[in-house]
């Protein structure tokens, strides 16, 4: 890979332990390419769950935001910045 901070990223990214995050089993670099190996995740993304209710109560959404809070936190003490929050 040609960008040697980008690399580092996806190690730090790698070793992250937060049950609200997706863990990235395995990076693989190829010459400038890097192919990023995740678990997969099970259910519908936050955009899904939003369409299918008529509503939701407040203490679902701040349910909800604590989850995003707490795993934007574990990214942020360990140096990554999450530049693309949505709910896809």
């Amino acid at each position: 890979m040609k960008n040697k901070e980008t690399s580092e990223g996806l190690k730090k990214l790698k070793e992250l332990k937060n049950p609200h995050l997706q863990r990235i089993l395995e990076v693989i670099e190829d010459g400038p390419s890097a192919y990023i190996v995740s678990e997969f995740t099970h259910g519908a993304d936050l955009d899904e769950v939003i369409s299918q209710r008529s509503s939701i109560s407040e203490d679902q959404v701040v349910g909800i935001f604590k989850k995003m809070i707490e795993a934007v936190q574990t990214l942020h003490k360990n140096g990554i910045v999450h530049g693309n929050l949505r709910p896809e």
